[in-house]
């Protein structure tokens, strides 16, 4: 037989999740400007991880918070890593596309713009 789907607990769950990833945002901003940004958000992960252990049972409210605080400063955590270089060229490829979709390069070369204009625009 098939399992009911408790759209209660469904939601509770995406609300606690949401909580968490808030509370995550609101305590990385709260923090100290001189702390590492790397360490709020290593210390978060950390705290989120033993969250669950405050609920006493499985699957609980606790969980999904501490999965949201999980994710938000796990996503600071992994943007302070990458390097500009790992990310430079994506603000280019972007212009580029959003050029070609939109035929601004063309319209600029109707103006006169030359290959110069055109890289500094």
């Amino acid at each position: 037989m098939a399992k009911k789907l408790d759209l209660g607990k469904i939601a509770a769950n995406a609300a606690a999740a949401t909580a968490g990833g808030a509370l995550a945002s609101v305590a990385m901003n709260k923090l100290g400007e001189n702390v590492n940004p790397v360490f709020k958000a290593a210390g978060l992960v950390v705290i989120g991880a033993f969250a669950p252990m405050l609920d006493k049972s499985k699957g609980g409210i606790m969980e999904a918070l501490g999965a949201g605080v999980m994710g938000a400063a796990g996503a600071t955590l992994a943007n302070n890593f990458m390097t500009p270089a790992a990310t430079s060229g994506v603000g280019y490829a972007d212009d580029v596309m959003y050029e070609e979709l939109s035929g601004l390069e063309d319209e600029q070369a109707l103006a006169g713009a030359d290959d110069e204009d055109m890289a500094t625009a």
